[in-house]
């Protein structure tokens, strides 16, 4: 196939410039889609050392299989809602994109492979044209999407983007999870938490001294965060409260307090973040439950967060009938990144 090289500008103010079915290669310095102009990409590498602009709206590119090339030593500016198939940015010596934000917010969407490539001699620098404003990337889950000694600040991420694989990559800072490494962290403020002693004319809540108060009191804290795509799922799993044979009963969808008198076990969770309580254990309706035999879902994400923590309550009473004793249980939480 040929292959066109512009010294200047490429400006499609108006028609239609298109690669044809033989694939002819374009090289530009710049290249500005006008409003009323389109490029039908077909199956060609667009090569452009200097800035992308398209002010005619995601249709004004037809991106085919085509590649569009980001290549050149000087800083760049990406601007207006394009779709690609592969978008590539690469210069050994490294290289600065600066995406545009504007009302609306553009979204660079890419269907195929996208990469961000430099070297030991330079990264290249993604950045937003006004920070710390964020530039909107959709990466398509069945695409690929890699960088490599790069340089990340302001990068947005729409929901269900695919993950960004990274190497050699530096987190300037205010980016959505999409572009950060694979990650997920959960951390428990306490592990040890108790009722202390029990009675059957009044409900005990267990707090982090293990004394119990009457009151209704926040035992411990779970934080969350992970980067994965789909979210997170956290579960428990364990016994009721139990002193050899004898067990205080684990109860389903209690509100706060219970029922004084009745032998009943249940916990609930007050979640700030992005993430959601399973209904039987959302301290904001209230329910409180706690539910035996086999792992139960306790709280769940359907996209990565950056920091959600959960609030934990738990209330036990007893009958005047339950049989004395030291009951205790071991409660495994599980917290799964949906990758």
């Amino acid at each position: 196939a040929g292959l066109t090289t512009v010294s200047g500008t490429t400006n499609i103010s108006a028609g239609s410039l298109d690669t044809t079915t033989s694939n002819y290669g374009l090289t530009t310095n710049n290249l500005t889609i006008g409003v009323s102009g389109t490029l039908v990409g077909r199956g060609s590498t667009i090569t452009v050392t200097g800035n992308w602009s398209n002010s005619g709206g995601a249709s004004a590119f037809t991106y085919g299989t085509s590649t569009v090339l980001l290549n050149g030593g000087t800083t760049a500016t990406v601007s207006g809602t394009t779709t690609f198939n592969n978008l590539t940015i690469s210069n050994p010596s490294g290289k600065e994109v600066d995406f545009a934000v504007s009302p609306g917010t553009p979204i660079y969407t890419v269907q195929g492979t996208f990469t961000a490539t430099g070297s030991g001699g330079g990264n290249i620098k993604l950045r937003s044209v006004f920070s710390p404003s964020k530039w909107q990337f959709y990466f398509n889950p069945a695409g690929a999407a890699s960088v490599d000694y790069a340089d990340v600040e302001d990068g947005g991420c729409q929901s269900g983007s695919k993950l960004v694989t990274t190497n050699d990559f530096v987190n300037s800072g205010n980016n959505d999870p999409c572009w950060l490494p694979v990650s997920i962290t959960f951390s428990n403020s306490d592990s040890t938490i108790g009722f202390g002693t029990l009675a059957s004319n009044s409900v005990t809540y267990a707090n982090g001294t293990g004394t119990g108060s009457i009151l209704d009191t926040i035992a411990h804290t779970f934080s969350i965060s992970t980067s994965a795509a789909s979210g997170y799922t956290l579960s428990y799993t364990g016994p009721t409260l139990t002193s050899g044979s004898n067990t205080i009963l684990a109860c389903m969808d209690l509100g706060t307090g219970g029922n004084a008198g009745l032998s009943q076990f249940a916990m609930s969770g007050n979640l700030t973040g992005s993430g959601s309580m399973q209904s039987h254990y959302n301290y904001a309706t209230p329910k409180w439950s706690y539910a035996v035999g086999g792992s139960q879902v306790l709280a769940s994400s359907t996209g990565p967060v950056a920091a959600d923590t959960i609030d934990m309550h738990y209330e036990a009473n007893i009958s005047p009938t339950t049989p004395p004793g030291n009951y205790t249980t071991t409660i495994t939480y599980i917290l799964t990144g949906n990758f």
